[in-house]
């Protein structure tokens, strides 16, 4: 069976909690932190990472959310001291912190880049299950941070539901075998095959799996496999198009450029 791309390809770990009214942007506070807890160490460690590129993303329902780029920093701000250690992480102002409010869910994701990704989501909204659901999070109602460590404890491959969540959150996992699935897909060249013919295909590059022993499996299977060819199918025509674009622009710039001689 060809191989699926799984969560720990994209993230090391992730924290989620419920934000109270000091850790937000509000009129009350204005101190774009959280407090260094054990499960933030954990997702972090104990040495100073400042400045990673982060994304953050605030997501009320499918329909409704905003993106921003920042970052944030991870230090102990009693380093060099005789106390004990005391870690904070510090984020950047954008439109997303600006939006979030006392009782919405922070998810806090270290991704395998070390880039971080910070998600924050009503509590109890649809999302909000989606992304526990995605994450393999139990629901957390409380102020303190949960850690999850997915770089080590997750081996769970990425399904058709789970690359839905991440394309709604811009996070395109790596293809895997994709000379495999292009070979497959060479007889067609540019042109999408029809419906049947597609299904057929998905159905032959999985021989071991039979509707026999499980019809919902098999039926799962080789949903997956044929959104798997119909998207890589869907970059290379993207990807023509967009060449071919740019060499049209090119060639316009080119004769206009002629002609104003």
């Amino acid at each position: 069976m060809l191989r699926k791309g799984h969560l720990s390809d994209l993230f090391v770990g992730v924290v989620v909690k419920k934000m109270t009214l000091v850790e937000t942007v509000s009129e009350k506070s204005n101190q774009h932190e959280f407090q260094g807890t054990r499960a933030l160490r954990s997702l972090f460690g104990d040495a100073d990472r400042r400045g990673l590129s982060t994304r953050f993303i605030w997501l009320a329902d499918e329909q409704s959310a905003i993106t921003a780029d920042g970052f944030v920093s991870w230090s102990n701000v009693r380093k060099g001291k005789p106390r004990a250690a005391e870690f904070h992480l510090y984020y950047s102002g954008n439109a997303v912190t600006e939006a979030m409010r006392p009782g919405d869910s922070v998810f806090i994701a270290l991704r395998q880049d070390s880039s971080a990704l910070v998600l924050i989501a009503p509590a109890g909204s649809t999302m909000y299950a989606q992304l526990l659901w995605l994450f393999g999070l139990p629901d957390n109602d409380g102020g303190e941070f949960l850690y999850r460590d997915i770089n080590h404890g997750s081996s769970a491959e990425l399904n058709f539901a789970a690359r839905y969540i991440l394309d709604e959150l811009g996070i395109e996992p790596a293809e895997q075998d994709v000379d495999v699935l292009d070979n497959l897909l060479a007889p067609f060249g540019l042109n999408f095959p029809t419906t049947r013919v597609f299904s057929a295909l998905a159905r032959s590059c999985l021989p071991e799996i039979s509707a026999d022993a499980n019809a919902d499996t098999a039926l799962m299977a080789w949903l997956e496999q044929e959104e798997r060819l119909f998207r890589r199918l869907e970059r290379r025509v993207v990807t023509q198009r967009l060449q071919e674009g740019f060499f049209r622009m090119a060639n316009q710039r080119w004769i206009s450029s002629s002609h104003s001689r």
